[in-house]
Protein backbone atom coordinates (compact mmCIF):
# COMPACT_ATOMS: atom_id res chain seq x y z
CA UNK A 1 0.00 0.00 0.00
CA UNK A 2 2.90 2.65 0.81
CA UNK A 3 4.68 1.85 -2.29
CA UNK A 4 1.38 2.24 -4.23
CA UNK A 5 0.02 5.41 -2.73
CA UNK A 6 2.60 7.08 -1.66
CA UNK A 7 5.15 6.29 -4.18
CA UNK A 8 8.16 5.45 -1.84
CA UNK A 9 9.33 2.27 0.25
CA UNK A 10 7.82 1.71 3.27
CA UNK A 11 10.11 2.07 6.34
CA UNK A 12 11.98 -0.03 8.22
CA UNK A 13 11.13 1.27 11.45
CA UNK A 14 7.95 -0.17 12.42
CA UNK A 15 6.98 3.59 14.20
CA UNK A 16 7.60 5.22 10.77
CA UNK A 17 6.08 2.09 8.96
CA UNK A 18 2.61 2.62 10.64
CA UNK A 19 2.74 6.00 10.20
CA UNK A 20 3.18 5.55 6.34
CA UNK A 21 0.26 2.61 6.35
CA UNK A 22 -2.13 4.93 7.74
CA UNK A 23 -1.37 8.06 5.27
CA UNK A 24 -1.59 5.62 2.68
CA UNK A 25 -5.17 4.01 3.93
CA UNK A 26 -6.11 8.02 4.57
CA UNK A 27 -5.19 8.34 0.41
CA UNK A 28 -6.77 5.13 -0.63
CA UNK A 29 -10.01 6.33 1.04
CA UNK A 30 -10.05 9.60 -0.38
CA UNK A 31 -9.81 7.97 -3.77
CA UNK A 32 -12.72 6.16 -3.43
CA UNK A 33 -15.11 8.72 -2.38
CA UNK A 34 -13.19 10.92 -5.03
CA UNK A 35 -14.12 7.82 -7.66
CA UNK A 36 -17.67 7.26 -5.97
CA UNK A 37 -18.59 11.09 -6.28
CA UNK A 38 -17.81 10.88 -9.74
CA UNK A 39 -19.61 7.88 -11.06
CA UNK A 40 -22.39 9.01 -10.00
CA UNK A 41 -22.40 12.67 -11.36
CA UNK A 42 -21.80 10.31 -14.57
CA UNK A 43 -24.83 8.29 -14.15
CA UNK A 44 -26.70 11.46 -12.86
CA UNK A 45 -26.95 10.80 -9.26
CA UNK A 46 -25.38 12.92 -6.19
CA UNK A 47 -23.21 11.86 -3.65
Amino acid sequence: MVRHYLNREPAEEIDRLMEQYVEAVWVEERTISAMAAAIAKAFGGKK
